[in-house]
């Protein structure tokens, strides 16, 4: 949006010393672009648990948990985010589209955002304290 002027991905620049071969014994200074979203840590890979029906079924019966996922999470990058916040290391993930949906309400059309969720798989005596 062009009010604010705000970026959407912030970068920051640090300045990195390099050193050069000695016959030229001149130092250059190389910008070295970081940004400041990292793609796999935890905030920005889980959205949030998915709570169902289904979901807390599938949890008491096998020892699965469904989690909503950014859109450009992958399934390593999903363990990681779980092993970290809950130090629970996961069997397997699959990861899955919630598709969008029409919705009709008070006389409005509307439409119910998509997305991914994740199943995550974990062993028999392991759980996920959910809060």
């Amino acid at each position: 949006m062009a009010l604010f002027n705000f970026k959407k991905n912030k970068e920051e620049k640090k300045e990195v010393a390099v050193a050069v071969p000695a016959k030229t014994k001149v130092q250059r200074k190389v910008s070295v672009v970081s940004t400041s979203e990292q793609s796999g840590s935890a905030p920005h890979v889980l959205l949030g648990i998915r709570v169902t029906e289904k979901v807390s079924l599938l949890a008491e019966k096998n020892n699965v948990y469904t989690f909503n996922v950014s859109s450009d999470a992958n399934k390593q990058n999903v363990a990681q985010a779980i092993m970290h916040l809950y130090k629970v290391k996961p069997i397997k993930v699959s990861i899955m589209k919630v598709p969008s949906k029409r919705v009709f309400v008070r006389g409005k059309r509307g439409v119910k955002r998509g997305g991914r969720k994740a199943y995550v798989f974990f062993k028999k005596g392991e759980k996920v304290e959910i809060s």
